[in-house]
């Protein structure tokens, strides 16, 4: 469906932990994988979604995009041997039904619970990034 993306974070410091990598080098990647996927997201209005992360050698990937739902979406496990640092996810095409221009409830404690990033793209071309390490919701 959606190739795997990456890129070599040497320039930044790597310490094991997601503070330690460069935030603006990752919210960049973010925003790359979430524009590669918000065209199909509006035209299945789903939500796709996927682990951002360090890989063995210290490359930035991402792990491909999935679709469980129209309002939901389950991640599967990024591959054990990466450092997980953030999800992604798109929020489907714009509907009455559901605020989906906003981070949920469950986007902001599932991201803290894990304790990365989240960052999420709603229909109206803003990305919301969650500090799971701190908590709140940034745009």
């Amino acid at each position: 469906m959606f190739s795997k993306l990456c890129l070599t974070v040497s320039c930044c410091l790597f310490a094991g932990s997601a503070a330690a990598v460069d935030r603006i080098v990752l919210d960049a990647f973010a925003i790359e994988v979430l524009e590669g996927i918000q065209l199909e997201s509006f035209e299945r209005n789903r939500e796709f979604c996927g682990y951002l992360g360090l890989d063995p050698r210290g490359v930035l990937r991402a792990t491909d995009a999935r679709s469980t739902a129209r309002d939901g979406c389950e991640i599967v496990p990024a591959p054990s041997d990466w450092t997980v640092l953030a999800s992604y996810h798109s929020h489907g095409a714009f509907t009455l039904v559901a605020n989906s221009e906003l981070p949920s409830t469950y986007d902001i404690i599932s991201d803290a619970a894990e304790g990365i990033f989240g960052n999420i793209s709603p229909p109206g071309g803003r990305v919301w990034i969650v500090d799971g390490p701190k908590g709140p919701a940034l745009v």
